[in-house]
């Protein structure tokens, strides 16, 4: 039988784990590093790599010592650090999915022109997310984009004793200038 060069495994581990379902991609990384053989393949530098664009493709929010930080293109300063909706720094450590206040090495957040319309969007989008949502399955950071402001989305719950979990993330962008907006909307549920 013909062996799978490293660089294949490597990048069907890949697809495993950036398919992995809500709230399951640290239990599927487990099953992968068993059936991974050399599991070394899997370096910390290879592994952060892969969380860092499954944690922003889909929105994850990590938990910071009690607030919530939505991981995504628009809320990344850096590969490691990241941004809230309310301008707080965070350092991100994606493996894990956990988040700690960031230090003076980290890159400063600097509100744009469009800082009114933006912190308007985020407060009526936290006050949203707090009706219409169960409390702390939801989270929403608004970001600007040039002269448009991005809302970014993201609600999971999960109960993975009963086998079952579900995301919602969606994407808003509101163009300030055109006074329009438009969205788009992901769901993933699994059984």
């Amino acid at each position: 039988m013909e062996e799978i060069p490293d660089e294949e495994k490597l990048a069907i581990a890949t697809h495993y784990l950036m398919s992995s379902p809500p709230e399951e991609a640290r239990e599927v990384l487990g099953d992968v590093k068993v059936v991974l053989n050399p599991p070394t393949l899997l370096t910390d530098g290879v592994l952060k790599g892969i969380f860092r664009k499954y944690n922003t493709q889909n929105f994850q929010v990590v938990d910071a010592d009690g607030t919530p930080v939505v991981l995504s293109e628009y809320s990344e300063l850096d590969p490691k650090h990241y941004v809230t909706g309310k301008g707080e720094v965070f350092a991100v450590d994606h493996v894990n999915q956990k988040a700690s206040k960031a230090g003076s090495d980290a890159p400063s957040w600097k509100a744009g022109p469009n800082e009114a319309s933006r912190s308007a969007i985020q407060a009526a989008m936290d006050e949203y997310v707090a009706v219409q949502y169960i409390q702390e399955a939801a989270n929403v950071g608004c970001y600007e984009s040039g002269s448009e402001v991005v809302v970014t989305l993201s609600g999971c719950k999960a109960n993975l004793r009963n086998y079952w979990s579900g995301k919602w993330r969606s994407k808003w962008t509101v163009d300030l200038k055109n006074k329009k907006c438009s969205g788009e909307v992901r769901i993933v549920v699994h059984y």
